[in-house]
Order: structure tokens, then sequence, then C-alpha cells
């Protein structure tokens, strides 16, 4: 992972995404907007694509908090620029980029694993949400069959659904809000700012 934001292990990484490559600024703009020396260019699906799928995914899952509902490939980049550690919006390349911008990071490795374990720790509390969904469906699924082959015992021919399905009410819920929460703190933390 150090590579990844180079050999200091911090950076500013800005996401862009355009289904023309001629859309994209070029090195010299970027260079000259920001009066930097030294960046790097990459492709989104490159070497460090875990390390960018993970930050997609963070602003999918905060673009859900919202009440949308865009899988995190919308934030994929296409490409997206390394910039020098600390490196502060400019407006002019913000506004003249704006249709391909989107999102800006200032990251260091810790950040990066700290976000990696928040981003796992969500997926797997959904994971284990599935499974109640499951079980439910399994039961009324299991009902049926038992009623086609008929099988004569009441509790798979009638579970309680509705007693299974209070008692299961909110299962996970409370840990997904603090999960959100401390993915939007990130957030504030590391965003790209002016």
């Amino acid at each position: 992972m150090r590579e990844f934001l180079g050999p200091d292990g911090a950076a500013t990484i800005v996401f862009l995404k355009a289904s023309d490559e001629k859309a994209l600024p070029k090195v010299k703009d970027v260079r000259r907007l920001f009066g930097i020396d030294t960046l790097k260019y990459y492709k989104g699906g490159g070497w460090y694509s875990d390390q960018i799928k993970c930050l997609a995914q963070l602003l999918s899952i905060l673009d859900q908090a919202k009440g949308n509902s865009p899988p995190w490939h919308e934030f994929f980049p296409t490409n997206y620029l390394l910039l020098p550690t600390g490196t502060k919006q400019e407006i002019f390349f913000t506004l003249t980029y704006s249709s391909i911008l989107v999102e800006g990071f200032d990251l260091t490795n810790s950040s990066i694993q700290t976000l990696d374990k928040l981003i796992d720790l969500y997926w797997e509390m959904l994971r284990w949400q599935g499974t109640v969904s499951r079980l439910l469906n399994d039961l009324k699924s299991n009902s049926e069959r038992a009623k086609q082959k008929q099988v004569e015992d009441p509790t798979v021919l009638n579970p309680n659904l509705m007693a299974i399905e209070q008692l299961m009410s909110g299962y996970g819920d409370a840990a997904i809000q603090s999960l959100v929460a401390e993915l939007q703190q990130w957030h504030a933390a590391y965003k790209w700012k002016m």
C-alpha cells in the first residue's frame, strides 16, 4: 500500500470519470493550475484498484445514506491524479473539470487502512442482515414445499413468521447506522479541501 500513496505514504487523490479521454486534463495543465512539479496519472482500474474501489464504495455508502442508491461502481473513476500531499483544491481546476470531477481525498496509509476496516465491517453487517431475510424466505419456501409433499408437521407447515419477523426486526440496524456515522466522519476528515 505504501506505493499507492508514493514514498511518503501520503498524497492527495483526485477521482476523474470521463467517457472520452480527450476530456481529461493534461499533465502540464494540472501542474500549471496547482503550481506543482510532481504528479502522477493513473487508470482507475490499474494496480491500485482495490484502494480505489474502497474509496468508491465509501462514496456510494454515503450517497445511499442520503436516500440515493447508485452502485459503488458509479463512483469508480476512469482515471485519478496523485498529487503531493496537502494539495488544496484550485477553483479554476474544479470549475473547468466539474463535469468529470468525482471527488478528491487527502490520504495517508493509516487513513486508507482505517477506511478499509470500516468498509469491510459495513459489508459484513449487510451480509448478516441478509441471513435474516433469507431465513424468512426459506421458512416460507419450506412451508410451501411441505404442503406439496404432504408433510404433516405444523412447525414446518405454519411457522410463526410474524413472531420471527418481530424478533429480528431491526437486526443490525444500529451497527449499520454507527458505521455510516463513522464513514461520514472519515469522509469529513479526509475530503479534499479548498
